[in-house]
C-alpha cells in the first residue's frame, strides 16, 4: 500500500489526486512529515502548486513501497513509481523522470522540463606536493630497464677489469719491478679494487661525475664510452621532463571516464530504480563517457498513465509558466560556480611556488645516503680495528 498525504495546495474544489514522488535532487531534495502529511523540499513543490492552482484540484503526495523510481522486471512489470502509474494508483508523477524508450512505451510523459546530461561527479582536486615526483618523468618500466643496464653494466665493467688486472699481475711478478719495491695485489684486493672501481665508474657517469680514476684497457673505454652517451641521453631526457612538470604542473584527476571510475576504489552512489540503474544492471544502453556524459541530453517529464486526459492539460499550463529554469537555478545552492567550473578549472591551472613539501621527497633520498655512509664508515672503523 502506498503512504499517502494530503495538501490544500489547490482550489479545494475540485477531485484530489495522488501523485507519486521520490527523492531526486536538486528536484526533490527531502521529503519530510509522515503519513499522511508529507511535504517536499525543493521547486518541484512549487510547479506543482501551480499546476494545481491553474487546473483547480488538490492532490495528495504517496510513496511507493520500495521507494525507487521504477526499473521493468524479465516479465514486463515494473516496480517503484512506474508500477504505480502503470498500475493507475495515481494521477501522475509529482517529481520528473527520465525518458527513455522503455518508460515511454510503458507511460505518457509530459513535454520535457529540462534535458539533462548524466555525469560523473566527485570532490574537486586541488594542487598537493609531490613527495615522489622526482621519479615521475619516468614509468616504473623504464626505471626497472635503467636499473637492469646498470647492473648489465657493472657486471661487464667488473668482469673486464678483474680480467685485465690478472694479467697485470702476472706480469708484475715476472718483472723486476717487483724487486723494486713494487709488489702486485693479492686476489683478495684484486677483487675489492674491480668492485669498487666498476661500481664508482657505473655510478659517476650516469650522475655525470667526474671518474675517480680511468684505465687503459681498450674495452673498458668502449664499454664506458657506450655507457657514458647513453647515460647523457638518459639525464638530458630526465631533467627535461622534471623541469616541464615543475613548470607546469598538472591536477590529477582520479577519473576520466566511466571505465577509470570502475577501475577505482572510490564509492559509488546510483539512484536505485533509476534509467541508469537499470542500465547498468541490463547492459542495454549506448555508455561511453568520456569527459562529458553517459547519456547524451536525456529529457525529464512529469509521467502519467497511458491515455491520461490530465496530460495534456499539464503541458498547456508548463508552456504558459515560463518560470521552470527560474525555480531551478533558485533552487540550487552555487548553480552558478558549477555551470562555470570551467572558468574556474582554467583560473586554478596558473603556476604555483614550489612549496617545501615538495622537495621532501629528494630530502629523504639524500638522508638516506648519510645514514647509509655513515653505516658503511662504523663498519670499516669496527672491521679495520678486528684485522689489525
Amino acid at each position: 500500500m502506498a503512504l499517502a498525504s494530503r495538501s490544500n495546495s489547490g482550489a479545494g474544489k475540485g477531485q484530489c489526486l495522488k501523485l507519486c514522488i521520490e527523492l531526486f535532487g536538486p528536484h526533490i531534495n527531502f521529503i519530510i512529515g509522515k503519513p499522511p502529511h508529507y511535504s517536499v523540499v525543493g521547486y518541484m513543490g512549487e510547479i506543482i502548486r501551480i499546476v494545481a492552482k491553474q487546473l483547480d484540484f488538490c492532490y495528495e503526495y504517496v510513496l511507493s513501497r520500495d521507494r525507487v523510481f521504477g526499473s521493468q522486471f524479465p516479465n514486463g512489470s515494473w516496480n517503484g513509481l512506474m508500477r504505480m502509474l502503470t498500475e493507475r494508483e495515481v494521477a501522475m508523477s509529482g517529481v520528473v523522470l527520465s525518458v527513455d524508450e522503455t518508460r515511454a512505451r510503458a507511460v505518457d510523459f509530459s513535454d520535457p522540463l529540462h534535458l539533462e546530461d548524466q555525469v560523473l561527479g566527485y570532490k574537486r582536486p586541488v594542487y598537493e606536493a609531490d613527495v615522489l615526483g622526482f621519479v615521475r618523468p619516468y614509468t616504473v618500466m623504464t626505471w626497472i630497464l635503467l636499473l637492469l643496464t646498470m647492473l648489465a653494466i657493472f657486471a661487464g665493467v667488473l668482469v673486464l677489469h678483474l680480467s685485465h688486472g690478472k694479467i697485470v699481475s702476472k706480469e708484475a711478478k715476472k718483472s723486476e719491478a717487483s724487486e723494486e719495491g713494487v709488489q702486485a695485489e693479492s686476489p683478495e684486493d684484486q677483487v675489492v679494487t674491480s668492485v669498487s672501481l666498476a661500481y664508482q665508474w657505473t655510478l659517476s657517469i650516469l650522475l655525470a661525475q667526474s671518474l675517480p680514476k680511468t684505465t687503459r684497457d681498450t674495452s673498458l673505454r668502449v664499454i664506458m664510452g657506450l655507457w657514458l652517451i647513453g647515460a647523457l641521453i638518459v639525464g638530458s631526457v630526465y631533467r627535461s621532463n622534471l623541469k616541464a612538470m615543475l613548470t607546469l604542473p598538472k591536477l590529477r584527476l582520479p577519473f576520466d571516464s566511466l571505465d577509470d571510475l570502475v577501475k577505482t576504489d572510490i564509492p559509488t552512489y546510483i539512484t536505485e530504480g533509476s534509467m541508469l540503474h537499470q542500465a547498468l544492471m541490463t547492459h542495454s544502453c549506448p555508455l561511453y563517457i568520456a569527459r562529458e556524459s553517459f547519456f547524451r541530453s536525456t529529457g525529464l517529464a512529469f509521467a502519467f498513465p497511458k491515455g491520461s486526459p490530465l496530460r495534456d492539460k499539464v503541458n498547456s499550463i508548463l508552456k504558459e509558466a515560463g518560470i521552470v529554469d527560474h525555480l531551478l537555478r533558485s533552487s540550487v545552492n552555487k548553480y552558478v560556480i558549477c555551470k562555470n567550473a570551467e572558468k574556474l578549472q582554467q583560473q586554478n591551472d596558473r603556476c604555483g611556488p614550489l612549496e617545501l613539501e615538495d622537495f621532501y621527497g629528494v630530502l629523504s633520498v639524500y638522508a638516506g645516503g648519510i645514514l647509509l655512509s655513515f653505516l658503511v664508515f662504523l663498519a670499516e672503523v669496527t672491521f679495520g680495528k678486528r684485522s689489525k
